[in-house]
């Protein structure tokens, strides 16, 4: 795991100094940022929070001059901006208490204060309520660093009204405990398990947000925890350990599609687990066209990369190799290594430009075909296909051969 950057955090605490200088208040970095910076782990997640009446000073020249506004939020004071010096992404907001009603659902209703300690008091874990000062100093309540030093995902406040809140907090409590290999807090436990179906009350694309930075951790007991916690039950039988295992030794595939379609593929899933995990239809579609595309691989390797390169592009079918690398890892199945290398060296090839990466790219046309009399109409489409399945099975993609080579398929066909 990458380390820390102490120069990202020497360049927070600058910022924290002039935003004091400029307003008389002090500003904090807090939650994800403070956390990993006490464990040592490479972060990008960088929050600052000041209080209210200071926030006007994030419009005062030096901010304008420094700093790139991403997006903001007047309603809730919140705004994105990237630091020109650093290049950090940095989100600033102003202290703020949540209340939240909860006639049918909760809504939440900002209420900003100047006091850092109320502002605390809406984190989800104590583990993210840790402020960091000007000073470089971390602030925090005994619990707050000591589940931290013990390792322990507890809520801050009480765990059923805290996913009641946010019930992505569910999804958030089990990916803080696969990440850091963290032990539960038995009322959090507890809460989240009794409480699993409210994954489903998580809008879908949120939960797919979620599910990805969960599952894209790779931990080896994703799976096994997901169905102690109750996730899996509405699921078929799955076979947990060819999850895991998937999960442990997919290193190649780095498109979640593909790695969705390969854990598919390794545990023979059904579409309960797409829907779990907020895949959406156009999504859905994709990943059964990769599993059919797998499938037929198999039996005509060159058929497939022809659909792929036709259908999608060259990124397509590398994300494809690296799945075929992952899958036969586990599967480990002779023929496909060959399958595999004769893949790797197709892509090196079009990455060469040794040959064509689309039928297009063919040194004939339609046309060419046409003004020597040898196919027209219709069947001119398949025979570019045929030139092209040619050329990617080794054949020179040069004129001359390509006609020669419609010829003979069309004495072939007499």
């Amino acid at each position: 795991m990458k380390r820390f950057n102490q120069k990202y955090l020497k360049r927070i605490v600058d910022i924290l100094e002039i935003i004091y200088e400029h307003s008389g208040c002090e500003a904090y970095l807090v939650g994800g940022a403070v956390r990993d910076f006490i464990l040592d782990n490479f972060t990008s997640d960088f929050d600052v929070i000041l209080p209210k009446k200071a926030f006007g000073v994030l419009n005062s020249r030096y901010f304008k001059n420094n700093f790139k506004i991403i997006n903001q939020n007047s309603y809730l004071k919140f705004i994105k901006m990237c630091d020109k010096k650093s290049n950090l992404t940095i989100e600033f907001s102003a202290f703020r208490v949540e209340i939240y009603s909860n006639k049918n659902k909760y809504f939440k209703i900002p209420y900003f204060t100047n006091e850092v300690s109320k502002d605390r008091k809406r984190r989800d874990f104590t583990i993210n309520s840790l402020c960091l000062n000007r000073f470089g100093k971390v602030l925090h309540c005994e619990n707050d660093i000591k589940d931290l030093e013990i390792g322990i995902v507890r809520f801050v406040g009480e765990p059923y009204r805290r996913i009641c809140e946010d019930k992505s907090r569910i999804l958030r409590a089990i990916r803080f405990k696969l990440k850091y290999n963290f032990k539960w807090d038995k009322g959090t436990y507890d809460a989240v398990k009794e409480n699993i179906d409210f994954i489903f009350d998580i809008s879908r694309q949120k939960r797919r947000e979620e599910f990805k930075k969960l599952l894209e951790l790779r931990q080896d007991n994703t799976f096994k925890i997901l169905n102690e916690l109750g996730a899996l039950k509405n699921m078929e039988a799955l076979n947990l350990f060819d999850a895991d295992s998937f999960i442990k030794k997919s290193k190649k595939t780095h498109n979640y599609i593909f790695y969705l379609a390969g854990l598919m593929i390794t545990c023979e899933m059904s579409d309960s687990f797409l829907e779990l995990v907020g895949i959406n239809n156009s999504e859905k579609k994709k990943i059964h066209s990769i599993i059919n595309l797998w499938k037929d691989w198999h039996e005509n390797e060159f058929i497939v990369i022809l659909k792929i390169l036709k259908k999608y592009d060259l990124d397509f079918l590398e994300d494809f190799y690296f799945m075929c690398v992952d899958l036969n890892v586990i599967k480990k199945n002779s023929n496909s290594f060959i399958k595999i290398d004769k893949l790797r060296e197709i892509l090196h090839n079009i990455k060469e430009e040794m040959i064509p990466n689309s039928i297009r790219h063919l040194k004939i046309s339609g046309l060419d075909l046409k003004e020597c009399g040898i196919y027209e109409g219709p069947q001119v489409g398949e025979v570019l296909d045929e030139l092209f399945l040619f050329v990617l099975e080794g054949g020179v993609n040069e004129r001359d051969i390509l006609i020669q080579k419609a010829k003979d398929l069309r004495q072939e066909e007499r």
